[in-house]
């Protein structure tokens, strides 16, 4: 099990410490635009003519976070969704229908074009679009979870006893 899981682990590591063992400042320029590999720039410069280790060290760890916190938000949204969704029928097909519209449009697409749209976004832009693209997929696996779990006898003994749905 750990042997298949030390490949990530090995990334995760290096994506934390990537900053600290970076050799340049990311926003120095050090070589030619372009500029090829040498003694000061391993990898090469990019368009700017700044080192690109550096850069490919030091992206790793925001890029973590955002999609740590993509996933939570999808997660979060999609299990009040669903839970609600098997709670309440009639609000469970509309909650899927909504779902099944949403999911017609790829997420891949739907994220370039909100990118595209919002240029200055950046990375709040990319993750709002991946969120909300994301949350239609999870709320049907969440929702045909929950549907089993809320037509139990004690959920509805519960709800006739005068227990509130949540």
């Amino acid at each position: 099990m750990l042997v298949r899981a030390l490949p990530a682990l090995l990334l995760l590591v290096l994506a934390l410490t990537g900053p600290l063992l970076a050799p340049h400042a990311i926003d120095r320029p050090l070589a030619a635009p372009y500029g090829t590999a040498d003694g000061t720039v391993a990898l090469g410069g990019d368009l700017l003519g700044r080192d690109v280790l550096s850069r490919l060290l030091s992206g790793g760890a925001p890029l973590i976070a955002t999609a740590l916190a993509i996933a939570l938000a999808v997660t979060a949204a999609a299990t009040a969704l669903g839970i609600l969704a098997a709670l309440r029928p009639r609000f469970g097909r509309w909650v899927e229908r909504a779902a099944d519209l949403a999911i017609l449009l790829p997420a891949v697409l739907g994220i370039m074009l909100i990118a595209l749209a919002w240029p200055s976004g950046g990375r709040l832009a990319v993750g709002l679009a991946a969120t909300v693209l994301g949350i239609p997929y999870a709320v049907r696996v969440v929702a045909a979870a929950a549907a089993p779990i809320a037509a139990t006898g004690y959920v509805e003994t519960a709800s006739a006893g005068g227990e509130p749905r949540w």
